[in-house]
């Protein structure tokens, strides 16, 4: 008995119900500990000489939510969270900050298990690739340090591209195109929100478009109207 006080430690509550158990040897956490209420498991923490070492494990039954975090000698490795026994989210880690893809799923029933969001991280910082799906539109994004740089694409639901822009450092810098039903529609140059460069307007059912000379967020120069195959200046 003596032996396996040394080996478990058992707290109760005042009803005289178990609360938490933990699983000790030589003197320091080893083995699962356990957490408890209303006599249903919470929580299960594996320790290896003191140091978190596994699956933790923390369940919320009045909300038919689990999340699973996964360590290994103390580093946090990822984080999955799951509702109704389907996946949600899984997050990936190095220790304490956000490393390589996290991924979040879609719920809704004919989509379940489909990646809804991407991001990429690392060491905390959104980096590469991301991925996001909203209620209308669908956006393909990429980081560079943590700000958007390069050509981001925005999407409709059905896959269908509505625009191209292209960041640096964050901020919009560089050409732009419009599309609309997979017919480009627009296209000009914007430089931290000031237009400069031509605006070019395409009207896709009579073939004709329209040139817009802009400088400084003016219009300034020739502005040029084609139809078909004649043009007016």
């Amino acid at each position: 008995c003596e032996e396996l006080k040394k080996r478990f430690k058992i707290a109760f509550n005042h009803k005289k119900d178990i609360i938490i158990r933990h699983m000790w040897k030589n003197g320091i956490l080893n083995g699962v500990s356990t957490k408890y209420a209303n006599n249903q498991i919470v929580s299960k923490t594996p320790f290896l000489n003191g140091i978190k070492n596994g699956d933790v494990v923390h369940l919320y039954t009045e909300k038919n939510i689990m999340l699973q975090v996964r360590y290994s000698i103390g580093l946090k490795l990822f984080v999955k969270k799951y509702v109704k026994n389907i996946l949600v989210s899984n997050i990936n880690f190095n220790h304490k900050y956000l490393q390589g893809k996290s991924l979040l799923y879609f719920t809704e029933l004919g989509k379940i298990g489909k990646i809804k969001n991407l991001f990429n991280f690392n060491n905390g910082i959104l980096e590469g690739e991301c991925l996001i799906n909203e209620h209308d539109r669908v956006l393909k994004l990429f980081y560079k340090h943590g700000k958007l740089d390069g050509l981001q694409a925005v999407f409709t639901i059905d896959n269908k591209l509505k625009c191209l822009l292209t960041f640096v450092e964050g901020r919009l810098c560089g050409k732009y195109v419009f599309f609309n039903s997979f017919k480009k529609v627009e296209e000009g140059y914007n430089f931290n929100g000031i237009y400069n460069g031509t605006i070019t307007q395409y009207n896709p059912i009579d073939l004709s478009n329209s040139i817009y000379p802009f400088q400084n967020n003016q219009l300034e120069g020739e502005f040029v109207e084609s139809v078909s195959l004649s043009e007016t200046r």
